[in-house]
């Protein structure tokens, strides 16, 4: 996935770690262990520039207000149509600026704020990247490895999905992200990346959740997508499977963060996803207390999964 790295890049006091299926090389020393020993073929460099001021750009948005900061993406080219060496800058206010050159592997820094810098590096610098360089499309949900595949739950914000994946780690399956992970298809095969081993099942401003030992960073194959929706907290768990159109517009509205100028790539990109997707609605009780049933019915529905030959029309469990 996505170009070579450039041989002869280098970071000086680097510290290596498998973040989002791939091996991030930083001078910043993230809340991660050092998580590979080898270079791999995929690596991003990220080191803190020499420079007094960010590169100029011509060509400006605001992709978020987030965690009270205001956050920029910045172009050199227009951004319906910038070119192959175009120059990419994000900006985190009162925390960092970030950029890199398209089709290279380094992302450069001026940081004016150590204390969050990693969360954000972790939560958009790495996945924006990932988004425009290598075409990865990035979803908002959580995810768990289930009968060795990956497993999404979407939902919107306080949905349920971070609950559900704590629940599911309980239970013993691999945690695999909390927020967001990557789509992409190789030879045929709908796979999604690992994110970093956090979970926060609770809210706080800039905050990774609690350190997950039972993670797993490689990418995988979707065993499916489950999009939550709430239902009373004595209601039964509904698994439906979705198709065609129905299953499009859910993962469309459980993509992360919208930018305007990929909305015609993203939409072909997610309607190949679609065509290879299990995607299903599960109406779940909006219940804490019963968020470890919903996570054994989703585990034992992948299960039932599994044993079929061809896809399955619906599933309802108490």
């Amino acid at each position: 996935m996505g170009p070579s790295p450039t041989p002869h890049l280098t970071v000086a006091s680097c510290f290596k770690y498998s973040v989002y299926s791939t091996t991030v090389c930083s001078d910043v020393r993230l809340p991660l262990e050092d998580l590979v020993d080898d270079s791999g073929s995929n690596e991003i460099f990220l080191s803190r520039t020499e420079r007094e001021n960010p590169p100029a750009t011509s060509y400006w948005m605001e992709i978020i207000n987030s965690q009270g900061r205001r956050v920029h993406l910045r172009s050199r080219d227009a951004f319906d149509s910038p070119s192959a060496s175009n120059l990419w800058l994000l900006s985190v206010e009162n925390v960092a600026t970030f950029w890199w050159r398209s089709g290279q592997r380094r992302i450069e820094y001026l940081a004016s704020e150590s204390i969050s810098l990693g969360y954000w590096l972790l939560h958009l610098v790495i996945p924006l990247f990932k988004r425009l360089e290598e075409q990865v499309l990035m979803m908002h949900s959580a995810g768990v490895e289930i009968q060795h595949k990956g497993v999404l739950i979407s939902a919107a914000s306080f949905g349920g999905k971070s609950t559900l994946a704590h629940a599911l780690l309980n239970d013993g399956h691999k945690f695999m992200a909390d927020d967001k992970l990557g789509l992409f298809v190789e030879n045929g095969t709908l796979m999604c990346t690992s994110s970093y081993p956090y979970c926060r099942d609770y809210r706080a401003t800039e905050d990774l959740g609690n350190p997950v030992t039972e993670h797993q960073p490689a990418s995988m194959e979707v065993g499916g997508i489950y999009i939550l929706t709430r239902g009373a907290p004595e209601a039964t768990i509904k698994i439906q499977s979705l198709k065609g159109y129905e299953a499009f517009s859910l993962l469309q509205v459980n993509r992360d963060i919208p930018l305007s100028f990929l909305r015609q790539r993203e939409f072909r990109r997610l309607s190949s996803i679609t065509r290879l997707a299990r995607v299903f609605r599960l109406e779940m009780p909006w219940s804490l207390e019963r968020s470890i049933v919903v996570a054994c019915a989703i585990a034992d529905h992948q299960t039932s999964l599994k044993r079929l030959v061809g896809p399955r029309n619906g599933h309802q469990t108490d």
